[in-house]
């Protein structure tokens, strides 16, 4: 069930050099939801996995201000924009789910494979979040010579406080110990942080075919969060019922998180009639403070990184028809405060979260390729890219699971080996003999090799930490050829998806996902104002776990306006989409640790909108 209203407002003003914005938007609404849901985790041999159903509903009022304005001379740029925003959330959370797992028993000298549950969990979650947002920022330009010599300045500031009551209740039935747990607790969280940047970019041209730029910014934030914990009841460590307890420090949270970047970069670029070189470096220094409470005692932390990061592109235009383009560069992704906090959150007491003090930045390195080609005659269009991405440092997921509860702990580590890379082809084209006609082929591939790491015994009852890999390829197809004639047009599709997961630990959890179909699009215009449009198609799905996910269905969205009136100008108009209520929400996630399964039973797929428009005359003639 959904309920939005939204309204929207804008002024704009300009008087000689000078031009203001000023724009408010008001908005409100509330959803409610019921989902099914079925959990595989990556964790054990043989297999564990969760089922669970989830009930949803949220409350959210918003409102953002904001004010900019620009003042422009023929060489000189100033602008500033300042923003205001609050909003508040309201969130509720219901869900009951089991935890199961298949073993194995010795009987008559053969081994029979068994299933069991290991837990029943009961488990809301609600709460009210009020977040406050405002910021200022300011840029200024001013360009000279012939060659486009420019120096650019911009600086801003931030700031965001959020306020947030919450509630939870838990009650876990441990099967194989025949006892129950309970969690009732509220917390009142407060964060806040502010982030201020300051950079200065200064671009020479000694001449048509050379030009340096040299910049030098500074980036600063400061992330505060202090949570308090009441009313707390029999919340247990090691999730044993008869060993309650709470380690002291994941009863509040007081912290704060200072990050200092400084961005030091240089580049060249170099242009030669249709050939053009840019390459640079940048230099990062970093510096990581952090600050926190833990078991009573003041704890701090401080990390410096230095990193040096290159970037070099090359490009190739001939004859404005097609260019080629080569892209490198390497980036920097920062932890958050959440992440290197090592204070446990017991907020749902089965998948428990404790972040990683010595969590470093991850280092990314991105390669592209692009070419581009129109033939404007034939109205012909070619567009391929290749992308590539190894990640240095990776920040993923160590996960410790308790074969007796079902409950496991996560924790933000650093990995290597994870790495992705993907190729795209857009493909249009009419006909030389048949010009009515239009040919369009979109197909991409994506490969993916994720890495994570689980907390698992030796033989001899010791912990290590195991590695978990799982690589994903998927392909997509789409093909269409299109007929128009007159205000009539034809297009006939189909289309095809192919995601294959294979991970290291499960071979039996490995999936192929196929999702395939085909239909057809019609639109008809009238002299009188009437239009017509249809979209029928077949939709199919294979290679789900669960039976009901694996559907055939037809889906049937239909438009039909009527513009009147002078110019047009008021139009009606009536949409129905999945009019054969056939449509089902379905969704899979796959990461290293876990694949789920999800079917939303009480989604709005099926409805039909009414809606009047009336476009004013925005350009006037003079008389």
């Amino acid at each position: 069930d959904v309920n939005r209203q939204s309204y929207n407002g804008i002024v704009n003003f300009s008087s000689g050099r000078w031009e203001v914005n000023a724009t408010a938007f008001l908005s409100s609404g509330e959803t409610a939801s019921l989902a099914e849901s079925t959990t595989e985790y990556y964790l054990k041999d043989p297999r564990m996995y969760t089922v669970g159903d989830d009930e949803r509903a949220t409350d959210t009022r918003s409102a953002n201000l904001s004010l900019d304005w620009v003042y422009q001379r023929e060489s000189f740029l100033w602008s500033t924009k300042t923003f205001l925003s609050h909003s508040r959330y309201r969130h509720s959370l219901y869900t009951l789910s089991e935890t199961r797992e298949e073993y194995f028993e010795e009987k008559d000298g053969k081994l029979w494979r068994k299933e069991r549950v290991l837990n029943s969990n009961q488990y809301s979650n609600e709460g009210v979040l009020k977040n406050m947002r405002a910021g200022v920022s300011t840029m200024v330009n001013k360009s000279w010579g012939e060659v486009g010599s420019n120096w650019d300045f911009s600086a801003s500031l931030q700031y965001s406080d959020n306020d947030e009551d919450g509630f939870s209740h838990a009650d876990i039935y441990y099967s194989l110990a025949d006892a129950v747990s309970r969690q009732v607790q509220e917390t009142h969280a407060v964060k806040k942080g502010i982030q201020g940047a300051v950079k200065s970019i200064l671009t020479l041209a000694p001449s048509q075919s050379v030009k340096v730029q040299l910049s030098y910014g500074v980036e600063g934030q400061r992330d505060f969060v202090d949570q308090k914990v009441y009313d707390l009841n029999f919340v247990f460590l090691d999730m044993r019922p008869g060993e309650g307890c709470m380690p002291t420090d994941s009863l509040g949270k007081d912290a704060h998180l200072t990050t200092w970047i400084h961005d030091i970069r240089a580049l060249l670029q170099y242009e030669k009639g249709a050939w053009a070189l840019t390459a640079g470096v940048t230099f990062e220094p970093q510096r990581m403070s952090l600050h926190y409470m833990k078991g009573g005692r003041a704890v701090d932390s401080v990390q410096n990184v230095f990193s040096v990061l290159p970037e070099l592109v090359l490009r190739y235009r001939r004859a404005d028809r097609w260019n080629l383009s080569l892209h490198y560069m390497g980036r920097r992704k920062q932890p958050d405060l959440s992440g290197m906090l090592p204070i446990w959150d017991y907020t749902d007491p089965m998948h428990r979260y404790v972040g990683n003090k010595s969590l470093k930045p991850e280092t990314n390195h991105i390669l592209s390729c692009t070419f581009f080609s129109f033939e404007p005659v034939w109205q012909r269009q070619v567009t391929v890219s290749l992308n590539a991405a190894v990640n240095q440092q990776s920040i993923a997921q160590k996960t410790a699971f308790d074969p007796e509860t079902g409950g496991y702990t996560v924790t933000p580590v650093n990995v290597n080996g994870n790495w992705s890379a993907s190729a795209f082809v857009d493909f249009s084209t009419s006909f030389r003999k048949f010009k009515r006609w239009m040919m369009e082929w979109k197909g991409g591939v994506n490969a993916t090799s994720q890495r994570a790491l689980q907390e698992r015994l030796h033989e001899e009852g010791k912990q290590h930490d195991a590695g978990l890999r799982i690589q994903s390829l998927t392909t997509t197809n789409y093909w269409a050829i299109q007929y128009r004639y007159r205000m009539l047009s034809l297009k006939p599709y189909a289309y095809m998806t192919l995601a294959s997961y294979r991970n290291d630990l499960q071979k039996d959890l490995n999936a192929d996902l196929w999702i395939y179909g085909g239909g057809g699009l019609m639109s008809m215009g009238f002299d009188s104002g009437l239009s017509i449009g249809v979209d029928f198609y077949r939709n199919c799905r294979a290679g789900y776990w669960q039976d009901d996910m694996n559907v055939r269905e037809w889906i049937c969205n239909l438009e039909v306006s009527y513009s009147f009136l002078k110019s047009k100008s008021l139009e009606v108009k009536l949409q129905g989409f999945d009019v054969l209520r056939e449509l089902h929400s379905v969704n899979q996630v796959n990461t290293v640790t876990f694949r789920q399964e999800t079917i939303n039973r009480k989604g709005v797929n099926s409805y039909f909108m009414l809606s009047l428009s009336y476009h004013f005359d925005r350009f006037p003639s003079k008389g």
